[in-house]
């Protein structure tokens, strides 16, 4: 199936004006962001995921084209997913599947978890969990540093800089420049309030073991490795299985046909 015109646009959800992008037709997929959450990061991936169904891609409140609301200086997991599923309804979507990349991960799972009737499953791609964590501390000790001498250089695009660069590796590089300008300027959110309140989320241990939406855990082979160990955290507690993905953490960005391949395979196995 060929990929019709991307259909840009913006609508009322849940407070706040989101930004979406949407190709394609047939069954749903939607694209959760993590950090730097601009839908146009997902391009490639979006149009291979195009080939047969329909993709929507959307700003988180407050990144890029969707403005933050008057007076938003805090979020939570909660109203970001809320924020999801007031996106769906809507655009009259119904039962995507839904992937969540990186921090845009627990957010996806929360979805899941507090609107089971709205998703068909939940693809988590390298979630950046570090309540999950034996020792998240080992992790900002490595991250702090990065993200702050770049901080001091040059400001919240500097330290988006350093950090992406750190998740993502060379992956960054396949990113359309003007994109990754755009995402830069999304630092300030990211680190004035995004960060800690989004990938320090703990979600319930019980809600997981009752929770009836399937899942698939996706982990890149060369992503940095506390990606993988809360992949295995929540596959305890989920029971679901955990699939490897070439590359690392930008693996969408440089694998989009393998990436979208093990998604075709999990929706594949839903609808048995």
């Amino acid at each position: 199936m060929g990929i019709s015109a991307i259909e840009v646009g913006t609508v009322q959800a849940n407070g706040t004006t989101l930004h979406y992008e949407s190709r394609g037709e047939g069954s749903a997929i939607l694209l959760i962001a993590g950090g730097l959450a601009d839908a146009g990061q997902f391009g490639e991936f979006s149009d291979v995921l195009g080939r047969d169904h329909r993709v929507i891609t959307y700003d988180r409140r407050g990144n890029s084209r969707s403005p933050a609301p008057e007076g938003w200086t805090t979020t939570t997991v909660e109203q970001q997913s809320d924020d999801a599923a007031a996106l769906l309804v809507a655009l009259g979507v119904s039962r995507p599947l839904v992937y969540g990349h990186s921090i845009g991960a627990p957010i996806a799972l929360d979805l899941g978890l507090r609107h089971p009737a709205t998703v068909q499953g939940v693809a988590l791609h390298d979630p950046a969990m570090m309540g999950t964590l034996a020792d998240p501390g080992a992790v900002m000790a490595v991250l702090g540093p990065v993200i702050g001498e770049a901080m001091t250089a040059g400001g919240p695009p500097a330290a988006a800089d350093a950090f992406y660069r750190f998740a993502v590796g060379p992956a960054i590089d396949a990113l359309d420049p003007a994109v990754y300008e755009r995402m830069k300027a999304d630092g300030g959110v990211l680190f004035g309030v995004e960060f800690e309140s989004l990938s320090g989320w703990l979600p319930d241990e019980g809600a997981l073991r009752e929770n009836r939406v399937p899942v698939r855990l996706l982990v890149g082979a060369e992503s940095p490795p506390f990606f993988r160990e809360a992949a295995e955290w929540l596959s305890a507690r989920l029971d679901a299985k955990i699939a490897d993905v070439p590359g690392g953490h930008g693996a969408a960005f440089v694998h989009p046909n393998e990436v979208a391949q093990r998604l075709e395979d999990f929706i594949g196995e839903v609808g048995r």
